[in-house]
């Protein structure tokens, strides 16, 4: 079971913005144009173009392979909600709290895993508060040890992560 309760800070860099733009297309001017995300929102709850909703749920998605490891795939939400812009330059991070873990087959081929619904609370770093955005509920699919190895041989890979999103952050 996973229960963690101090997130893992991700920073939302430039780079990973203008690449998530690139790849979505989305150029909607509350994430591209600063002076438009300020008239829309006000100066006090942003000062830079927000995040896509979906660019947290990409940082969520590599969030989640790190706390369950290599082959955990985040599956649909059942509520998602963000109350709080993300702008360039923040940290944000995730607790986790498990509500149900079962036993399931995986996949066309029917491999073993488990399926795990999870709530996730997302958090943003403000100094040194941390301030609740929002969240979510999912379902993770985690593979089984040998279920993995079987995949990575099929694919030739060594990893299955995720590789569009930011990397946690160093903790002390």
């Amino acid at each position: 079971m996973s229960n963690r309760k101090v997130p893992r800070w991700h920073k939302v860099t430039q780079g990973d913005f203008d690449q998530y733009v690139g790849v979505s297309g989305d150029r909607n001017p509350l994430h591209t144009d600063p002076n438009f995300a300020r008239t829309l929102l006000g100066q006090k709850l942003c000062t830079n173009p927000i995040i896509h909703g979906t660019m947290i749920m990409m940082i969520l998605s590599r969030d989640v392979w790190t706390e369950y490891g290599d082959g955990a795939t985040a599956g649909g939400c059942k509520e998602q909600r963000f109350r709080v812009p993300v702008e360039v330059g923040d940290e944000i991070g995730f607790n986790y709290e498990e509500t149900d873990r079962q036993a399931t087959k995986i996949g066309a081929d029917k491999w073993d895993g488990f399926l795990v619904t999870v709530r996730v609370t997302a958090y943003k770093k403000i100094g040194e508060r941390e301030l609740r955005i929002g969240g979510l509920l999912t379902e993770v699919v985690v593979p089984t040890a040998e279920t993995l190895a079987v995949v990575k041989e099929r694919l030739k890979v060594k990893t299955t992560a995720p590789v569009l999103v930011t990397q946690p952050q160093a903790t002390a």
